[in-house]
């Protein structure tokens, strides 16, 4: 009898003998690490990241392997969807689909929808996990209400009510105990209670557009697009602390991982506005490109990115000088970029390209640009696990006295309507899209332009300079070290009948634990390092270990 030789490999293609049938087995892990806070996070050993596009126009999520920067699937969802929230340990997406109405449930190991959740409500876009990954909200732009999905039966157990409609962003607290809601609208950020869904409302500027917390959650910084400041919000008394006057039309916020800095990019200005956290000032107005949307720091807090939309192109800023030390041609119509998990590379979605552009951190270079994305990808996330809460620093007090600010020192740049529109098209919203929401899309409707209330003129009310509460004391808990590979499995050739053991080397805050799947199912006592397998078969042909 011949003897059948079975490629085994735990990353590549099988190597077969021309005369000889063969099989391989495809090899994968995910160990889990328990932190003090006993959330849970997890990767994957052996498959690369893989980056999540959401292409709008596409109606699908474009997934692009970040070791070969290639598209490798695409995955329908509902109608134009258009942001992303991934849960923390980085198993499941979720998609809001802003014209039908519904939530894409993305499981991101198989890469298919599993559930698709009415919201009841109309235009859901901005969306956020909690912490545990228990709940997601999802604000409605046609509504005034925040939608509560269970991620265990993903299904919608809650709708809250809260002022006006136009909501642009939403964000979670370290802890998950509260939900902060910008509310374009009302000029108003409202606070949730996650334990008994009750709504706060801290009155801000007009305008609040984007929000940002400091790594000890000690302070909550909203941009306020149409009075040319930024809220400054003391999370533990949930009371305004100070308007801080900045550029025209700040729309994109970053904290520095040290919380000593805020970048703030002002769309109408063409400037990054740069805020000290212990003064609440700005020391550095920085000169960018046209229409800068986004800013993206690395983990070091050393280098800024900055997406100017509508001169395509990426503004990388020093942060140690505060300048500009080079600007990287992009495609059309940059918005959102995301830093790689090893912080090596930056993905920047090019809503007018179909393409997503890969910088080089190192070399400071465009590297790739991939195509075949599909139509106008805008928001975009990793997958494996989601950054973990910041270790508790808190926040300087401020030295000066918080007074109010009139209105902004700068003279915004005229334009047709309160717009971040970062292509020339005259439409009255921040982006050319058929809702009031981010996403660009060619034709305009009724809903587009939100309604100025009169509480939109910048006049200064008794309410937005509180006396100034002390600064809560934060207990520093330590921050857990995520979990990485230093050596994958290497690949192996048997004869059918014979075993082959795979072995993977980790770091990462102990206790690490390993479990080891095949074709998705458990192997029972398959909880170490390394893993044997039973003698060779050839029904093990397209055999699948994944974790």
């Amino acid at each position: 009898m011949k003897k059948l030789l079975a490629a085994i490999n735990s990353r590549t293609s099988l190597r077969r003998a021309a005369w000889r049938p063969a099989f391989s087995l495809v090899l994968t892990l995910t160990w889990f690490v328990f932190s003090p806070s006993a959330l849970t996070a997890a990767a994957e050993a052996v498959n690369s990241p893989q980056l999540f596009v959401v292409t709008t126009l596409s109606d699908s999520v474009a997934v692009i392997d970040s070791a070969t920067n290639q598209v490798t699937t695409q995955i329908p969802v509902g109608v134009r969807p258009v942001r992303l929230a991934m849960t923390p340990n980085g198993l499941k997406a979720y998609v809001s689909n802003n014209k039908s109405n519904t939530v894409s449930v993305i499981d991101t190991v198989n890469r298919v929808v599993t559930a698709t959740i009415p919201t009841a409500h109309d235009a859901p876009q901005e969306i956020t996990a909690t912490p545990d990954g228990g709940r997601v909200f999802v604000v409605h732009q046609g509504a005034g209400d925040v939608a509560v999905i269970d991620t265990a039966t993903d299904t919608l157990i809650r709708n809250i009510t809260i002022d006006g409609t136009g909501a642009k962003d939403t964000l979670a607290t370290p802890d998950g105990r509260f939900i902060y809601v910008a509310n374009f609208s009302t000029d108003e950020v409202c606070v949730i209670d996650t334990s008994t869904y009750l709504v706060k409302n801290i009155v801000a500027l007009p305008g609040p557009r984007r929000l940002a917390i400091t790594p000890g959650a000690d302070r909550i910084f909203a941009t306020d697009y149409l009075s040319d400041s930024v809220s400054a919000i003391d999370a533990a008394t949930q009371a305004l602390i100070k308007n801080i006057p900045v550029g025209s039309a700040p729309r994109g916020i970053a904290m520095r991982p040290d919380g000593r800095e805020i970048y703030v990019t002002n769309v109408n200005g063409g400037t990054v506005s740069v805020i000290d956290n212990t003064t609440l000032t700005v020391i550095a107005t920085i000169p960018v490109g046209s229409k800068p949307w986004h800013v993206a720091i690395t983990p070091d807090g050393a280098w800024a990115y900055v997406s100017n939309s509508q001169s395509r192109s990426v503004s990388i800023i020093d942060t140690g000088t505060r300048t500009v030390v080079k600007t990287l041609t992009v495609g059309a119509s940059p918005f959102f970029s995301v830093i790689d998990p090893s912080a090596s590379k930056l993905y920047v979605s090019n809503a007018e390209d179909t393409t997503v552009s890969v910088i080089d951190l190192s070399s400071q270079t465009v590297v790739q640009t991939i195509p075949g994305v599909g139509s106008q990808p805008f928001d975009l996330l990793f997958d494996g696990p989601q950054s973990l809460p910041p270790t508790p620093t808190p926040s300087p007090t401020p030295t000066e006295t918080p007074t109010p600010t009139p209105s902004p020192t700068e003279t915004p740049t005229p334009t047709p309507s309160p717009t971040e529109t970062p292509t020339p098209t005259p439409t009255p919203t921040e982006t050319p899209t058929p809702s009031p929401t981010e996403t660009p899309a060619p034709t305009p409707s009724p809903t587009e332009t939100p309604t100025p209330s009169p509480t939109e003129t910048p006049t200064p009310s008794p309410t937005e300079t509180p006396t100034p509460s002390p600064t809560p004391t934060a207990t520093p808990t330590p921050t857990p070290l995520p979990p990485s590979i230093t050596t994958q499995p290497a690949s192996k050739s048997v004869a059918a009948g014979q075993t082959a053991k795979f072995s993977v080397a980790a770091t990462g805050t102990a206790p690490l634990s390993y479990q080891w799947r095949k074709n998705g199912v458990n192997i029972a006592g398959a909880t170490n390092s390394s893993y044997t397998t039973p003698p060779t078969t050839t029904a093990d042909n397209g055999g699948l270990f994944r974790s």
